[in-house]
């Protein structure tokens, strides 16, 4: 959040990806994040891509895709040798973009500042000394002489940017390093300042004479019916407080909200053909994405209706299960390319029907009926949409419906959540690109695939590899479609897990839960998010809204459960994982946790024999690891030796977590190798290692120098 309301950043920094090969760029925005610190009061917030690739976000729709991001005060572009290219991406769709944009919001591109001089919201740094016809193209875009802040070493045939390094005495330009990161700071704090003195008479501007009851023009009598009907608007709003809240009525109002609630059950395959089962799937998770974008209504995310699918009961039931007051379910048909699709909405306290339609159509028009039904069950539940929700809702993903095919049976393919399972979707979503260059949720759910296949180290790829390549997705699924929740939500997972900047994935949870309200998932990673940063009461409230949409999720019941443990709640941790038990007995994770919270009570024992029930999967999954942890526990210490001896084997084959080894050192009572594997996980930017400050395991290395360099490197909060 910028310091101006209305912003998304208080500075955009530009450039060309050649000009941070060795990282001069990346430098020198930590430099300048120091140096703001210490020269204006206000957090300073700095969009930064560390990864750029010109050309990566050339498509029809990139200038809407950096819009969100451009809308910040400041531009500050690193003007270089290469920088001024009107082919390029940076000088088109950065540079370019913010000078028509700045010109045409409510500051303007040029302000005024307190001492009375205009300044440009266009901040140039530059690194290169200009050819003529480079400056003049600068220029001409400015409408003025180019005044940028220097970050030259220039010497007999040199012409290189300045360095932390550089001899001022030996540069010709004398120009200090640390000189010029303050002045880059202190324009920034001028222009700010201007901004601020711009903004501020609106906001402060004091309410008409006439607004008060005491001016000195009313006459006595006049002020008295005012007071009169004022005590009296009073009373009666006093009075509907509390008719509202202390009566039935109350009440009864109330409940209506849940009038606008849904589950979408599983769509029954009518096809002979069971291959078709993706298909009917498909339909019905994409139908809850459809609904789930409309802020008025709540429904229920897929993981949860998915339950009944094999295990189908009576309507009331499953929506008391659920706490919906309606029931969608439906059939699916695919012939060839028709599809024949039939669907009724119920009343799940009455059993009628609040609405059905039967649809024969060509397959190509699929997106047109999974639109039409969520405009008619909003419609049905009285739940109202705003213009941009019907505009997400009529969004067609793709023309391309053998790209979508490939699209459900990828997602398909997702659910079961193994190695080969996530290598399949990989295969199957690249197909899906090659046939449509520009099908942004089949990006969306291949960032999502690379994520986890690098968190759970699969050895398909490297780690960092695979996190590269999710991040790539990510930016590609975000510049075809800004307003795609699920590209905030894989950005966020990315950012989070990989960058490390807990910051800007606070940011883009938040933009996609704005952009689909109803979606568990983003909820729920929020959640590890605020947990992991101490924030245990957010945490636990972002989880309980999570398990409204989601509440047969015993992931979520667990991860909830989990924020207890990180907090030190050990009760209330084994009461909650105990309680998924009512929904899956041999869920496994819900027995490791229950087992650690017993550990960090003090019963150790008891604790290895919850554990042995358990398949741990903190950080990996690989073979052989629910053999290891089912060994017969005996004592504490003999099962944990007995574990890390028969892991150490293993990993002569195969690669093993360094977490999962730093866990294993700390039951052993062996902190410095402890400390090796997070310093070997922090190396590998394993995605483990985001819960190292939170996990209680890990609390007796909290005062070593080691252990909070690891932290203090990873920088948490930044």
């Amino acid at each position: 959040m910028a310091i101006v309301p209305g912003f998304e950043y208080d500075i955009f920094i530009s450039y060309r990806h050649n000009d941070n090969l060795d990282g001069w760029v990346t430098d020198f925005v930590q430099n300048l994040e120091k140096e703001l610190k210490g020269t204006l009061k206000d957090t300073v917030t700095i969009y930064f891509d560390k990864n750029p690739r010109d050309g990566l976000l050339e498509t029809h729709n990139v200038d809407k895709s950096l819009e969100g991001k451009l809308k910040c005060l400041i531009f500050i572009p690193i003007i270089s040798q290469t920088y001024c290219d009107t082919k390029s991406f940076a000088w088109q769709h950065e540079f370019l973009a913010f000078n028509k944009l700045a010109k045409e919001d409510h500051f303007g591109r040029d302000i005024k500042l307190k001492n009375g001089n205009v300044s440009s919201r266009i901040l140039p740094v530059k690194i290169h000394n200009l050819d003529e016809e480079d400056k003049v193209l600068v220029e001409n875009e400015l409408g003025g002489v180019l005044r940028p802040i220097d970050f030259i070493f220039k010497s007999a045939g040199v012409n290189r940017p300045l360095t932390p390094s550089d001899n001022p005495e030996k540069n010709l330009n004398k120009a200090f390093y640390r000189d010029q990161i303050n002045k880059v700071a202190n324009a920034v704090k001028e222009i700010v300042s201007g901004l601020k003195n711009f903004a501020t008479p609106a906001r402060s501007r004091p309410a008409p004479p006439s607004s008060s009851l005491t001016e000195p023009g009313l006459k006595p009598r006049t002020q008295k019916l005012l007071a009169y009907s004022a005590a009296t608007l009073l009373l009666m709003l006093l009075a509907g407080y509390f008719i509202f809240n202390f009566t039935g009525f109350g009440k009864k109002v109330r409940h209506r909200s849940i009038e606008k609630s849904v589950a979408v059950l599983p769509f029954i395959n009518m096809s002979n053909d069971q291959e078709q089962e993706y298909f009917s799937d498909g339909l019905t998770e994409d139908i809850i994405t459809q609904l789930a974008k409309i802020k008025a209504l709540k429904v229920i995310s897929r993981t949860s209706v998915m339950q009944y699918k094999k295990n189908p009961k009576p309507i009331k039931e499953m929506a008391e299960e659920l706490n919906v007051a309606a029931i969608l379910e439906g059939s699916v048909q695919r012939s060839g390319d028709q599809v024949r699709i039939t669907a009724q909405l119920i009343n799940a306290a009455t059993d009628e029907h609040l609405w059905a339609e039967s649809y024969d159509r060509p397959i190509k028009d699929i997106f047109n009926v999974q639109s039409d039904v969520a405009k008619q069950i909003a419609s049905a539940l009285k739940a109202t949409f705003s213009a941009s929700e019907k505009s997400n809702i009529e969004k067609v993903p793709t023309s391309n419906i053998v790209a979508y095919n490939l699209y459900l049976k990828a997602k398909f393919n997702v659910v079961i959540n193994s190695k080969e399972s996530y290598r399949r979707s990989v295969l199957i979503l690249s197909q899906a690109i090659e046939l449509d260059k520009d099908f942004a949720p089949a990006y969306a759910e291949l960032a999502n695939c690379y994520s986890l296949i690098a968190y759970y180290q699969y050895d398909l790829y490297k780690p960092q590899e695979a996190w590269q390549l999710a991040k790539q997705s990510a930016l590609k699924a975000f510049a075809l479609d800004s307003t795609l929740a699920e590209s905030y939500d894989a950005l966020a997972y990315i950012v989070r897990t990989y960058d490390w900047n807990w910051a800007e994935a606070e940011k883009k949870w938040k933009k996609a839960i704005e952009l689909n309200p109803n979606s568990s998932r983003s909820y729920h990673r929020y959640a590890l998010l605020l947990g992991l940063q101490g924030r245990f009461d957010e945490s636990i409230a972002k989880a309980k809204h999570a398990l409204q949409l989601d509440p047969l999720n015993l992931s979520l019941i667990v991860d909830k459960a989990r924020m207890h443990y990180y907090a030190g709640q050990m009760d209330k941790s084994i009461e909650l994982a105990n309680s998924s038990f009512d929904l899956d007995r041999d869920y496994r994770p819900a027995w490791g946790l229950m087992g650690s919270a017993l550990e960090q009570q003090g019963l150790l024992d008891s604790s290895v024999v919850m554990i042995s029930k358990s398949a741990t999967r903190t950080g990996t999954d690989y073979e052989g690891v629910n053999e290891r942890f089912e060994s017969k526990p005996a004592n504490y210490k003999e099962y944990w030796n007995d574990v890390l001896n028969r892991t150490l084997e293993d990993a002569k084959k195969q690669r093993i977590s360094s977490i999962i080894m730093a866990i294993l050192y700390m039951r052993t009572g062996n902190h410095n190798e402890a400390l090796k594997a997070l310093e070997k996980a922090y190396e590998d930017r394993e995605g483990g290692l985001v819960y190292v400050n939170v996990e209680p395991l890990f609390k007796p290395l909290h005062n070593d120098p080691r252990f909070e360099k690891i932290v203090s490197s990873m920088e948490l909060n930044k």
